[in-house]
């Protein structure tokens, strides 16, 4: 605090003022704030919640420094974007549920960045043992956005997962009969499908080297980049002019290369509506005209406002699908094409576990 007789006093210009604001509340009369623009409101907003902290205060300033905020509109949205660790400290001190979960997905999306940044000098000023930007958080707040962190990343890796096993729609086939003449699944057939495998091999080829290079998650905002080049497919990644480089190694004729890259374009759309979900933009903040490089689709719910946890509604539970079994003949999804092997792996596991 800053006042006299606290360890920590320090005089600042603006504290007189900072009380007649809060003063002149009790007598009802209006709160003024500079809102010439966010630089000149936030430390009058700062100063405000600092003297009402003090005395104990907070519910009498809190609304009207939110709306003052909030009249900024996308300038303090953008605001907030760029530094979500003051803004949630201010929404968790005010208590207001706008901003909080808008610094709150901020902060999950730079997650990566913020923890690879060292503290400033005035960080470890006031915590010497800070090793990240994100030590600035209370315990608290610090906890809150690990776990939504979790959540993001496991999402990614689930997603990451069905790229690496996509398939293009019509590359599988089905067996009835079991004898090739009848079911379709000769040589002949398969034969007709070349280039389609060859597209299948290509990009996981290019998928393969993104994940060993930690283009993904991993990286220093999550991977947005690359997730939003996936989501827009065409000409944002994998381009001809790439897979020129794949044609020195196994040359083609003009035609060819035409199908080639055609089935990639078939299986850049199928993977688009895959990363479909981590597009999606919680915040309000307009990243069409404030374009950001960070993920954005985190969900706040009810119960992340730490100060007034929010009952989650009931949902009714969701039936579990029925599994029709499977003869060994008859369309299975490409994409289990390997569970039964794990499944007997972890069973294999568990035997020799019994025997020792």
């Amino acid at each position: 605090m800053m006042h006299e007789g606290d360890k920590g006093y320090r005089f600042r210009a603006s504290l007189f003022s900072d009380y007649d604001r809060l003063l002149r509340s009790f007598a009802n009369q209006p709160i003024v704030l500079n809102d010439k623009s966010i630089e000149t409101v936030l430390p009058d907003a700062m100063g405000l919640i600092e003297v009402a902290e003090y005395l104990g205060s907070i519910p009498m300033v809190a609304k009207v420094i939110e709306n003052y905020l909030l009249a900024r509109g996308q300038d303090f949205f953008k605001a907030i974007s760029i530094d979500p660790i003051i803004w949630i400290d201010v929404a968790y001190r005010i208590e207001s549920k706008v901003m909080f979960k808008e610094a709150l997905i901020h902060l999950v999306g730079k997650y990566n960045l913020l923890l690879s940044t060292p503290p400033t000098a005035a960080i470890l000023r006031r915590n010497p043992k800070a090793r990240s930007m994100l030590d600035q958080l209370n315990v608290e707040l610090r906890d809150l956005v690990e776990s939504k962190h979790e959540i993001i990343k496991k999402q990614c890796q689930q997603i990451e997962v069905a790229i690496s096993t996509h398939y293009p729609s019509g590359l599988q086939k089905s067996e009835v009969t079991g004898r090739a003449d009848r079911d379709g699944i000769g040589r002949q057939e398969y034969g007709r499908d070349v280039f389609s495998w060859i597209g299948v091999a290509l990009y996981r080829h290019w998928w393969g080297q993104t994940l060993a290079n930690d283009g993904t998650h991993n990286n220093q905002f999550g991977g947005q980049d690359i997730y939003a080049r996936l989501h827009k497919g065409g000409s944002a990644y994998l381009t001809r002019e790439l897979t020129a480089g794949f044609n020195t190694h196994f040359p083609m004729s003009v035609k060819g290369k035409s199908v080639l890259a055609n089935n990639l374009d078939i299986i850049k759309v199928g993977v688009s509506a895959i990363v479909a979900p981590l597009m999606v933009n919680e915040s309000q903040l307009d990243i069409a005209s404030s374009p950001i490089k960070w993920l954005t689709c985190t969900k706040v719910m009810g119960g992340d406002y730490l100060w007034e946890p929010e009952p989650e509604p009931e949902l009714e539970p969701e039936l579990e699908p029925e599994v029709e079994s499977y003869s060994g003949k008859g369309k299975r999804r490409a994409e289990e094409a390997f569970d039964d092997e794990d499944e007997e792996a972890e069973e294999a596991d568990d035997e020799e576990d019994e025997e020792t």
